[in-house]
This record gives structure tokens, sequence and C-alpha cells, in this order.
């Protein structure tokens, strides 16, 4: 997928800069004349902007000898050509307002990388919005290089709600979406490290390949809020936070794919939404904790809870449980606690999942309602590793399916060395022994069956015969 890409370097990068290439700046001019209504930048310095700067360029124009960040990027829609031959810049594909009519006093750089958050400034985040498009209309993405750390002493916060559109904030290494992450520190600064604010209508956020972490007093490491927005966070890890990791408010609309939250004061991930490969560990409070019990059903694929201060899963009320090849390991209360109230009745489909040496029941539900639902060829623990008050809790009048339980021989795990983070399967009675099965009545339709271990991580076969494993059904 193409983007339009913007650039910042902690290291070299100047937020006075347009963030559009990724050294500096290769052509600047100051003391020059700007007209405000169009747009227009006239050197005055004797330089040719033409042959240097080209159409579809972003530029920077602010007053001259002003501190950064820049007030106006643009992108370029004209080139003059000879001596002080004049720079026009779009009206739409901008962020922040034209300057004032001025004569002689502007400064204009094009491209060149931005530095960042830092200090106080969270510049580019509270700036860039989806309008800052290319002349192909590419979604904006900014690249956060990791060549230092992005410290700030105030938090970082995006918020736009009158563009339609999203932008991606990625860290990377040496180029982009190289897999590299790039640090924001909050320095035990007692703040939420970002936040973003959007509204309902297509605005949305990705945040890519950071590091989040240290912020005192009660504050987050990130905070989604605002009814309606599309959030995706992919690849990011939040540690040190006297609060919650990951927090959303009900009704936003977030995805969280491969992120991991530990040693933080509350909760690994605060949140309703959608996870996927996800692991919350050594945190104070629980694992991952829904929001608001009148959003969207919270779903949980291959994530992982362990050695968390509270439950490892806690649903909210009204909402019910999907956990898919999950492992609840080591926290100090329930595995999962299905949260319910009189009088409402609550999905829960828990299928190939591990609850295994928890300081309360293995699953438990609270509250008086009732849920239905199945739990298929789960594992559960015994001897050391057994849920210290049983394996499950489910009070009459709830119907939960239970069908190709799997109890592990005593005192062991189904995982390679789980106090270390390795949840690899290499116990053969959780290997293919999840339940992987399709209905299939129609007459050109048979065979469909999948082999899953029973865990959020799949052994790999060294080769050879594939042992299939017959499981129990419904």
């Amino acid at each position: 997928m193409s983007f339009t890409e913007f650039y910042c370097n902690p290291s070299s990068g100047d937020n006075l800069n347009a963030g559009s290439t990724t050294g500096s700046s290769p052509y600047s001019s100051n003391s020059g004349n700007w007209v405000q209504s169009t747009r227009v930048f006239t050197p005055t310095d004797g330089s040719t902007p033409a042959g240097t700067v080209n159409v579809g360029d972003f530029a920077s124009v602010y007053p001259n000898g002003s501190s950064s960040p820049t007030g106006f990027v643009a992108r370029v829609t004209a080139v003059a050509a000879g001596v002080n031959g004049t720079i026009t810049l779009d009206g739409t594909a901008k962020i922040g307002s034209s300057p004032s009519d001025s004569t002689g006093g502007m400064t204009i750089r094009v491209g060149g990388a931005w530095k960042g958050p830092n200090g106080s400034e969270a510049f580019p985040f509270g700036q860039v919005t989806p309008a800052l498009v290319n002349t192909s209309g590419n979604p904006v993405r900014v690249n956060l290089k990791n060549s230092a750390t992005y410290s700030i002493s105030a938090g970082v916060i995006a918020t736009w709600s009158s563009v339609v559109g999203y932008v991606t904030f990625q860290g990377c290494s040496s180029s982009v979406d190289d897999g590299g992450k790039a640090i924001i520190d909050g320095g035990g600064g007692t703040f939420d490290v970002i936040t973003f604010t959007g509204s309902a209508g297509g605005r949305s956020l990705v945040l890519r390949d950071l590091i989040v972490k240290n912020s005192g007093g009660t504050g987050l490491g990130i905070k989604l809020i605002s009814t309606g927005t599309d959030t995706q966070l992919v690849r990011v890890a939040v540690s040190g936070m006297s609060s919650h990791g990951f927090s959303a408010a009900g009704g936003v609309n977030a995805s969280f794919v491969e992120c991991e939250a530990y040693a933080n004061g509350g909760a690994g991930f605060s949140a309703n939404g959608i996870f996927a490969y996800c692991i919350s560990h050594d945190n104070t409070s629980h694992g991952f904790t829904e929001t608001n019990q009148n959003s969207v059903a919270t779903v949980y694929i291959h994530c992982i809870a362990d050695t968390n201060g509270g439950h490892g899963f806690l649903t909210a009320d009204n909402i019910g449980a999907r956990l898919i090849q999950c492992d609840a390991y080591n926290n100090t209360s329930d595995g999962l606690r299905v949260q319910t109230s009189s009088g409402f009745t609550y999905a829960a489909v828990i299928q190939n999942c591990n609850f295994i040496a928890n300081g309360g029941y293995g699953i438990n539900q609270a509250g008086s309602g009732q849920i239905v639902g199945i739990l298929a060829n789960s594992g559960f623990g015994s001897g050391t590793a057994a849920n210290t008050s049983g394996q499950t809790n489910i009070p009459a009048g709830s119907i939960l399916v239970t069908v190709g339980t799997v109890t592990y021989a005593s005192n062991v795990t189904p995982w390679a060395d789980p106090a270390n983070g390795d949840f690899r399967v290499n116990l053969s009675a959780a290997k293919g022994a999840g339940r992987g099965a399709f209905t299939e009545t129609a007459s050109s339709y048979a065979g469909a069956v999948g082999y899953p271990d029973i865990g959020s991580n799949q052994h790999q076969d060294a080769g050879g015969m594939i042992m299939a494993r017959v499981r129990t059904g419904f």
C-alpha cells in the first residue's frame, strides 16, 4: 500500500521542517514575502527554487526566527522559473493556517525531517491530520525513526474532527515498515502519554511499532476517547504506567494486534474491541478488562493473560465472553471472570483455551444473570498447576455446554517456559487437541476440519507424518 510519507528523526530533525524527506531540507529561504490569501512565497535572496523544489513537495512557512514547531505545512502546487521564482502552496492539503501577509519577514523550508515529540512539544501528533495527502491522495503515514528516545514532559495529544480519513504513526529503524520500534518515554511525569480524540464519521488513527512507557500519578499509556472513532494498534507495547496501559472509552471501535502491556499500575488493557495475539502480564490489576457494558462484544483471539494482580480476563456486565485459543496463567484471581446481572442472558464462546495456576477459578461466573454458550476443548491444570478455587464455577440456570475438556497431568503446564513468557505448546496432551470442526451439510461439501493446539501459540511440526488427534463432538 502506498502512503504520503513523513518522517521524524529525534537525533537530527527539526520541527520547523516540512517533514517530507528523511534528511535535511533541500531548499530554504528566509526574509521572503508571503501572501496569505494566495499562499504564495516569493524569495528575496536571489535563489532559484525551480529544479530543487517540485510540484508535489511539501513546504513549511513561518515568520523569521520562529521557534518550533512550524504552524503551517502544505503541498507545493506551483514553482515559477528563474531567480526569486515564486512557490505556491495548497489550501487543502495542509496542516495549520496560512500565516498573515508579510514583506520580507517569512521563511520557507521544503522537506526535511521533523524532530517529533520532545519536551512539551507534541508535534506532529497534535497537528497532522488526514488532509495532508500527496497528489495521489494516499493516506498519511508519519514514520518515527528510533535513532533516539522521544522524551516528553507533557502528554502527546492527537485531535481532529472535521476531516475524514486516517493517519498512521509508525516506528522504524533504517527504513519505513522495517519493524523497528520507536520509544516514547514519559519520564515519570503525571500525564497520559498519548491521547487520541476524534469523532464519529470516519476519522481514525493507526499506531504501529511503538514502545510507550513511564508515566506517574494517574497516567495512562494510550488513551482513546470519543464514540464512533476507529483506532487500530499494531505491535505497540506499553509499560510503567501508574494506571492502565491501554484505555479505550466505550463506543471506541478499537482493534489491538500483537500488542503488549506489562508492569502497569492498573490493568494492562482496559478496552472493548478486537484483540489478536496480545499479551498482558505482570500488571497490578487485571490483564484484560472491558470498559463498557453496552458496547459491542469483545473478542480475544490468541491472547495471553499472565501473572496479573487481578483476573486474567474480566468481561463487562451485559457483554458475555468470547475467547478463542487464549491462555490465562498465574493470575491472582480468576483466569476468566464473566460478570453478569439479574434478568440478562449472556453469550459465551470459550474454545481451545488454557486456564492454569490462577488464584481463583479457571472460569468464574459472577452475578445472578445467566450465560448460554460453549466451553470446548479447553485445558486445566492439576496439582501445583491447578486453579486454586477449581476449574469452573457456573451457577445453576446457566447453560455452558462443555465438551472435550483436558485436565493436564499433575504439576505440569502445556508450555515451554511460561514463567519467562514462552507460551509455545510443548505438551503432547495440548498438541492438536483443540476443536477445529465445521458443520457441512451441503451435498458437495465435506472434509473441512482443523487440528489446532489448545492455547495461544501453535506448535511447529518438524516435518514428516502428522498425527491427528480425535476430538469429542457436540
